[in-house]
C-alpha cells in the first residue's frame, strides 16, 4: 500500500520527517479528492434517504482515512520509541475516538440537512457557525470523550506554584494522556476558560515549571487566546458562507450538495493551513518574550523550550520554507535566536494557536482535514486539543 511505502521504504528519516511526509500525503490526498468532486459534482447516493447517505459518507470518509491513522498514530510512534501501547490497545483507543468524531460529523450533517429543509441554506450556515463555537465550549469535554484523559485537582504544593504564577489554582487540572506530545492549554469558550496543565510539565523543576505557567497565563490575560479562538470561528465562518456563495451546486438541501461543502470546505482549510501558521508563529514568539521579561531569564525559557520539543517535533532546526509552509509553531533554535534579538514593541494582535484552533472547529465545516495534518494523524489524544507550543 502506497501511504506505508511513504514511511517504510526510507530508512534513516526522523521522527519529524516521516509524520511531516505523512500529512503531506494525507492532506494532499483529501484535497485531491476535494477538487475532483468540486470538477465532477457528482449526485452521490441518490434513491437513499440523506440521513442514511450521509452517514454513508462519514463512513466512507473514516474507511480512506484509516490506513493514514495506522501509520501516524502506531506505526510511526512505535518505531520511534514513543508509544507505549501495542497494536491492540492502539486500535481500541483509536475506534473510541473515530467514533466520537464521526457521530460528530454525522450530527453537524443531520443538523445542516433538517434545517436547510425547514429555513434554507443560508441558516444552516447560521446553525454550523454556532455549531462551531460550541465545540469550543465543549472542548474539554470532547477531549475526554475521544481518548483517556486523567484529570486531577492540583495538589498543595502546586496549588502554591500556580498561585506564585499568577493562577488561579481553582481554574486549573493537572492532564495525563498516553500521548507525550499532548500540551493541554486553556480549554472552554473565552470568559470561561479551564487551563489544563501536563503531568509532565508539573513534574518539571521550578525553574521550568514557572516558565510554562507563565506562557499559560500570558496567553489568557493578554487576550491572545481569545483572539485565536475568535479568528479561527470568524475564518471557518468566511469559508463556509464563501463555499456556498461560489460553489455550482453546493448546498444542504441534499447529500450531493452537502457533499460539495464538505469539499469546499476542505479547500478552505487547505488555504487555512498555508496561510494561519504565521500569525500562530508570531503569537510563539510573543509569548516567549513575555515569559522571558516576567521570569527574567531568556535563556532559562530558551532551555525550556528546547527541553518541551523533544516530547513534540524533536526537530531542533529546519529549514525556512518547511516551517513556513508547514509549522505553525517555530522550531527551539528559531525561538531562542528571536529571544536573543533586541526587544520589538509588542503586538495587540497576535491570535495563539489560530492555525491549530480553527482545524478543530472545523469539524463544524464538514472539512476533511482536522485529523490528516502531521500533528495529530491518527491519534486522538491530540484531535480536539492539537499540540503546540
Amino acid at each position: 500500500m502506497s501511504v506505508f511505502s511513504l514511511s517504510l521504504d526510507r530508512s534513516g528519516a526522523s521522527w519529524a520527517q516521516e509524520r511531516l511526509r505523512l500529512g503531506q500525503v494525507n492532506v494532499g490526498m483529501w484535497v485531491v479528492v476535494a477538487l475532483g468532486l468540486l470538477a465532477t459534482q457528482p449526485q452521490a447516493l441518490q434513491g437513499l434517504p440523506d440521513a442514511v447517505a450521509w452517514a454513508l459518507v462519514v463512513a466512507l470518509y473514516t474507511l480512506v482515512q484509516a490506513p493514514f491513522d495506522l501509520l501516524g498514530g502506531y506505526i510511526l510512534p512505535a518505531r520511534h520509541g514513543r508509544s507505549g501501547r501495542d497494536l491492540a490497545g492502539w486500535l481500541i483507543d483509536w475506534a473510541r475516538g473515530v467514533s466520537v468524531h464521526g457521530g460528530a460529523l454525522l450530527l453537524f450533517g443531520w443538523m445542516a440537512l433538517g434545517v436547510a429543509g425547514a429555513l434554507g441554506s443560508w441558516s444552516a450556515v447560521g446553525v454550523l457557525c454556532v455549531a462551531g463555537v460550541g465545540l469550543v465550549a465543549a472542548q474539554g469535554p470532547l477531549a475526554r470523550l475521544l481518548a483517556t484523559v486523567r484529570l486531577r485537582a492540583p495538589q498543595q504544593g502546586e496549588r502554591r506554584a500556580l498561585a506564585d504564577a499568577g493562577l488561579d489554582p481553582d481554574r486549573v487540572q493537572v492532564a495525563d494522556t498516553a500521548d507525550r506530545s499532548f500540551v493541554g492549554g486553556w480549554v472552554g469558550r473565552p470568559g470561561r476558560e479551564r487551563l489544563w496543565v501536563p503531568e509532565s510539565w508539573m513534574s518539571m523543576g521550578a525553574h521550568g515549571r514557572e516558565v510554562v505557567l507563565q506562557r499559560r497565563r500570558h496567553a489568557l490575560v493578554s487576550g491572545v487566546r481569545s483572539q485565536g479562538v475568535a479568528a479561527a470561528l470568524l475564518f471557518n465562518g468566511l469559508g463556509l458562507a464563501l463555499t456556498l456563495g461560489f460553489v455550482p451546486a453546493a448546498g444542504f438541501g441534499s447529500t450531493s450538495g452537502l457533499l460539495l461543502v464538505a469539499a469546499g470546505t476542505t479547500l478552505w482549510s487547505f488555504l487555512g493551513l498555508l496561510t494561519l501558521p504565521t500569525a500562530s508563529r508570531a503569537a510563539v514568539h510573543q509569548l516567549d518574550r513575555w515569559a522571558a521579561e516576567t521570569v527574567g531569564d531568556p535563556a532559562r525559557v530558551g532551555r525550556v523550550v528546547q527541553r518541551l520539543d523533544v516530547d513534540q517535533e524533536d526537530e531542533t532546526r529546519r529549514s525556512a520554507l518547511v516551517e513556513t509552509i508547514f509549522h505553525p509553531v517555530p522550531s527551539p533554535s528559531r525561538r531562542v535566536d528571536v529571544l536573543r534579538m533586541a526587544p520589538v514593541p509588542a503586538s495587540n494582535v497576535v491570535p495563539w494557536r489560530v492555525a491549530r484552533m480553527a482545524l478543530f472547529t472545523s469539524w463544524a465545516n464538514l472539512s476533511w482535514l482536522s485529523r490528516a495534518v502531521h500533528c495529530n494523524s491518527g491519534r486522538p489524544e491530540l484531535w480536539a486539543l492539537l499540540p503546540g507550543d
